[in-house]
């Protein structure tokens, strides 16, 4: 019966992953993903992409790549280093790095604080360029109007001044009539971001 498949559904999902020993996929463990561990992870993760960016060099001298700095990478690694030709692009997020109400320079704002302290970290270890991608809206609340052109502008801005090269700002069609002067105001601003 039904009980009789959740239970077999329940005892799979309890069966430890074991990776393939064709692959050169890392496979992480939940406990490697706990937030004490962020920094460890962002090392780990750099290093794979490393990885790829020196095969890169040799095939496709001369080109880059991207990778986020996002939830369990969001913070700078230890000591691992992006490669010469590694972007980062650092997403505001997390729960605790993102604030939809305040402009990202708000002194009293832990969360922004966040987003400041880790995108310069980053910024500070990466020659190749800085990427950032923010949500507008997140999808915790896309059906509510969001009229922060103030904030977006203002986070441009600063990114522009901290050696930010590449913005993103996640949102869809369906969703413009709720959002569509804070995108319009984000334009303007990545065309202008000093005025």
């Amino acid at each position: 019966g039904e009980g009789g498949k959740q239970e077999a559904r329940s005892k799979k999902q309890e069966e430890p992953r074991t990776p393939n020993p064709e692959s050169r996929i890392p496979v992480f463990e939940p406990r490697e993903l706990a937030p004490s561990a962020e920094p460890a992870l962002s090392d780990r993760w750099l290093t794979f992409v490393n990885v790829v960016a020196d095969k890169l060099a040799i095939t496709n001298p001369g080109k880059k790549i991207y990778t986020l700095a996002y939830h369990q990478t969001f913070a700078p690694p230890l000591k691992t280093k992006p490669r010469p030709n590694v972007m980062i692009q650092v997403v505001n997020s997390r729960p605790e790095g993102v604030c939809f109400v305040h402009v990202v320079t708000t002194p009293d704002c832990p969360n922004n604080a966040l987003f400041c302290r880790n995108f310069k970290g980053w910024s500070a270890i990466t020659p190749a360029g800085m990427m950032a991608y923010q949500y507008m809206p997140h999808s915790t609340f896309c059906n509510m109007p969001l009229p922060t052109t103030h904030k977006f502008f203002a986070d441009i801005r600063w990114l522009v001044q901290n050696n930010c090269v590449g913005y993103e700002g996640q949102s869809g069609y369906k969703t413009f009539g709720l959002f569509g002067i804070t995108l319009y105001a984000t334009a303007k601003a990545m065309w202008h971001p000093q005025t």
